[in-house]
């Protein structure tokens, strides 16, 4: 029995030249008589510490785990742990950075700005942490929240183990994952359910406070639809960075049988069946056919849907043969039939999940209804993927009804095989020649990449990429001495 306390400091990350920016969702700030609600703050400035994150001392993590012998061949095998995740610092500067266009035609046709006066109007600077609140008004707010806490994972598992005879081993077990405040990408400014249901009403002009201060973007208007007067943080064309938001859950059976090296030849096949569900894979891309978009920032519920990186059943066959030696014949046959060894990898493998998406339309969300069963397809091909006519698009101001993720929808399940050989040549009583041969993807096996996932765009339902490589042959030699 092993019992066990962690305890986990990371310091946050700081700038030489504090080039940081982090947004506050509580901050208030007036300017020409307008009342602002958010903004930037700039670690090391006005009392705030230089770290981009609040440091976090509390992070401690339990671990115990045992073992029992319940028979003299029988054994069995159980752990729980709280695991943190190290942060990812996708930094952002806004600010701190700024783009002086160059207009180079006015028509497509005669030159404006030319190049030995690019810029007849001067450079734009950034205004560093000088506006404060201030900051990026009518543009894109990109910054972190500064008390995230940090993502963390409870795992716990349980196994039998059973040796046979004949140097076997079997193994049964049960692993899980509970991933908790993951680091994810994450959008502030956005129509709430209530304010959706106000339809078309919100296309309807309106004085716009904040004319004269913005002078750019949809707000330098003297007039605005109220729909752009109503989000969170209007001053803003967008606000989203990192924050500690997303979960997940996994859950899996394990099946593993090995041969342990005897007689010139081992063995392990491991055999995986699981389900991971989460609201977003974090700050990693989403792999496959799948997608960590949100449609309703206001009902993060609604976006927990199987994983992008959910693979349901994983068959990973491993033999290795060394093999035997041949006694008699001429040398200089002995001395290439002797000396081999024979390594393969086999791998069987279920598809990534498929997302379906759709044009939003005004004041909409970006995923379509179901209407029918995705899988329902005659005679499924790289041409047609899905049942195509199982989604529609939505109206304006409504959100659609279908997943994040398909649940039961895949792409092409993955076949490798990956071959290798090996000589071994003596050439001398303290050197040796290694020679290897290796085949990835020994069969030139495709797998196809994900189909097109929009609706209405003229690749919906067809696959158009492969997913792996092909063939590949490597040849080494090595001397050994």
């Amino acid at each position: 029995l092993n019992l066990g306390l962690r305890w986990d400091y990371e310091g946050p990350l700081t700038d030489r030249y504090n080039v940081l920016t982090n947004f506050d969702p509580n901050v208030q700030t007036t300017a020409s008589g307008v009342r602002l609600l958010g903004g930037a703050i700039f670690p090391g400035t006005n009392g705030i510490p230089r770290g981009l994150y609040d440091s976090n001392f509390r992070k401690f993590g339990p671990r115990t785990g045992f073992a029992w012998q319940v028979m003299p061949k029988t054994s069995l095998r159980g752990g729980f742990g709280l695991f943190y995740a190290p942060f990812t610092y996708n930094a952002p500067t806004t600010g701190f950075s700024i783009t002086t266009n160059m207009v180079t035609s006015l028509d497509s046709v005669k030159p404006y700005d030319t190049l030995s006066n690019p810029y007849p109007n001067g450079i734009s600077l950034p205004t560093n942490d000088k506006l404060g609140a201030l900051t990026a008004l009518g543009t894109t707010m990109g910054a972190a929240v500064r008390n995230q806490s940090g993502g963390y994972s409870e795992q716990w598992n349980i196994s039998v183990q059973r040796e046979l005879p004949g140097s076997w081993l079997v193994e049964l077990g049960y692993i899980g994952n509970h991933g908790v405040k993951v680091q994810a990408t994450r959008s502030y400014a956005y129509l709430t359910a209530a304010q959706r249901a106000r339809g078309s009403e919100l296309l309807n002009l309106v004085p716009n406070p904040y004319y004269g201060l913005i002078t750019t973007g949809t707000l330098s208007t003297a007039t605005v639809q109220q729909r752009y007067l109503i989000t969170q943080y209007p001053q803003f064309a967008s606000v989203s960075g990192t924050d500690s938001w997303a979960n997940s859950n996994y859950h899996g059976a394990t099946v593993r049988v090995e041969k342990r090296f005897s007689h010139g030849y081992s063995m392990l096949v491991a055999y995986t069946w699981s389900k991971l569900i989460d609201d977003n894979t974090g700050v990693a891309p989403a792999t496959g056919g799948g997608s960590d978009g949100i449609q309703d920032w206001d009902n993060l519920r609604w976006a927990r849907a199987v994983s992008t990186s959910n693979l349901p059943h994983r068959l990973v066959l491993n033999p290795s043969w060394l093999l035997p030696e041949v006694g008699s014949g001429p040398r200089i046959w002995r001395k290439f039939v002797n000396g081999w060894q024979v390594n393969t990898i086999l791998t069987f493998q279920s598809g990534n999940p498929i997302s379906v998406t759709a044009s939003a339309p005004t004041g909409g969300g970006s995923w379509p209804n179901v209407i029918g069963d995705p899988n329902q397809v005659d005679n499924q091909s790289i041409s047609r993927w899905f049942n195509t006519s199982a989604f529609t698009t939505i109206s304006p101001w409504t959100m659609g009804n279908a997943p994040r993720n398909l649940p039961r929808t895949r792409t092409d399940s993955l076949f490798n095989w990956d071959f290798s050989t090996i000589k071994y040549i003596p050439v001398r009583e303290r050197a040796k020649l290694e020679f290897r041969a290796e085949f990835f993807n020994f069969t030139n096996s495709v797998t196809f990449g994900a189909p097109g996932g929009t609706v209405g765009s003229s690749t919906f339902g067809i696959i158009s990429s492969q997913a792996n490589t092909p063939r590949v042959i490597q040849l080494g030699l090595k001397l050994k001495f």
